[in-house]
């Protein structure tokens, strides 16, 4: 005999009622349990880094106060072409030296939340709690948290005046 079948059309048995019903609440059960455990586990939609468009902007020292000091930095966007249109980090590593301003996307590597501006060597993430390096030894490292890389960084030049950065 079937599972749904019984001896009137239109009466369950309570044997076939309390299977169906135990199927149910097994289904629902362990559709609810999978998208908890979804829930939780690292972010697959983590974003990527952004292409690289090849285009360049330049900043002249003089024009970006922020700048003139080591620990200095600025946040700014430039267009669509750049970052994905996402703001940049500017930063002033170094007094001098090819390496002395480096540039890095706000783009938090972990679910996607723009990260605060620098403060006391470290950039923070205010989503999950991701700790980014602020300074040249460490800079846009991935110090601490659920960020599964660094955040992306753009090649950044440097000549004493001024500042070329390539996206």
């Amino acid at each position: 005999m079937n599972t749904f079948e019984s001896n009137s059309p239109s009466q369950f048995s309570r044997r076939s009622f309390i299977k169906v019903f135990a199927f149910g609440v097994a289904t629902a059960g362990s559709g609810a349990l999978l998208a908890t455990i979804q829930g939780c586990s690292k972010n697959n939609n983590a974003p990527t880094a952004t292409p690289s468009t090849g285009q360049k902007v330049t900043l002249t020292l003089a024009n970006e106060s922020a700048l003139q000091s080591v620990g200095g930095f600025i946040r700014r966007s430039f267009g669509s072409n750049a970052n994905g249109g996402n703001d940049v980090i500017i930063m002033r590593l170094a007094q001098s030296g090819q390496d002395a301003v480096a540039s890095d996307s706000v783009i938090c590597t972990d679910q996607g939340c723009s990260v605060n501006n620098p403060s006391s060597g470290t950039t923070n993430c205010p989503c999950h709690g991701s700790v980014f390096g602020a300074q040249s030894s460490n800079f846009a490292k991935n110090l601490s948290g659920p960020a599964p890389s660094p955040l992306p960084t753009f090649t950044t030049t440097f000549d004493g005046n001024i500042i070329t950065i390539t996206f």
